[in-house]
């Protein structure tokens, strides 16, 4: 595989998100300009480590795989970037002083114990946990402090309604979903694309459309 310019990788890793999750690439469309790499970035890395706990039948080829993406976070500092898009930009993007690298290995973490869990609720109480370390994250690059009760409470509710709906709970899943935009229906600007993150989005390119619409309103 060539080597590929910054611009080119930034291309690449958002051209991903696109086609692999509409919600999480809508929701870049909101975030400053300034931050749109290391969003994307991370949020592809989410993504990855989802696929490769969902994906992988065989314990040691899942753990071999994310053992890998441990020995690669932890170098990723003082080592050359593997020659992946994704973590040329990443590398390209944090500094020592980041406490992102930190989380993002959490995350390896808990996408680990996700993958071994065998039952419902451990699936449920596992993948919890990856969702509010990427929350966690996305709140560390986008400077964001959230100390409104109410937001608060609405986050919390719709990272319970996606727990709920990954393990097939979807009804209960929708009506926290429902509870948190009643709760918080037009969240400011800046913590808007951490919403939008929340709330999963069809494929049809109606959905699409009323999104971004609802988006530029600042509904989620």
């Amino acid at each position: 595989m060539p080597l590929l310019s910054p611009k080119d990788d930034y291309y690449y890793v958002i051209s991903e998100l696109k086609a692999l999750d509409r919600s999480k690439y809508i929701a870049c469309l909101f975030v400053p300009r300034y931050f749109h790499v290391k969003i994307a970035s991370l949020l592809l890395i989410d993504l990855e480590l989802k696929n490769i706990s969902e994906l992988n039948t065989e314990n040691n080829i899942l753990l071999m795989k994310l053992s890998w993406w441990k020995n690669i976070l932890n170098s990723l500092i003082t080592d050359p970037a593997p020659n992946v898009p994704v973590l040329r930009l990443l590398k390209g993007n944090i500094t020592k002083k980041d406490k992102i690298l930190n989380k993002l290995l959490l995350l390896v973490n808990n996408y680990e114990r996700l993958s071994l869990c065998r039952n419902k609720n451990d699936m449920e109480d596992s993948y919890l946990k990856c969702i509010v370390t990427r929350n966690d994250i996305i709140q560390e690059v986008l400077k964001l402090k959230v100390v409104d009760n109410k937001y608060k409470k609405a986050i919390h509710l719709a990272s319970v309604a996606l727990s709920q709906i990954y393990v097939g709970k979807i009804e209960e899943g929708n009506k926290n979903l429902h509870k948190a935009k009643l709760i918080c229906r037009r969240p400011v600007r800046k913590i808007l694309p951490l919403f939008m993150i929340l709330s999963p989005v069809k494929k049809s390119n109606y959905m699409i459309f009323l999104r971004l619409a609802r988006g530029l309103a600042r509904y989620w």
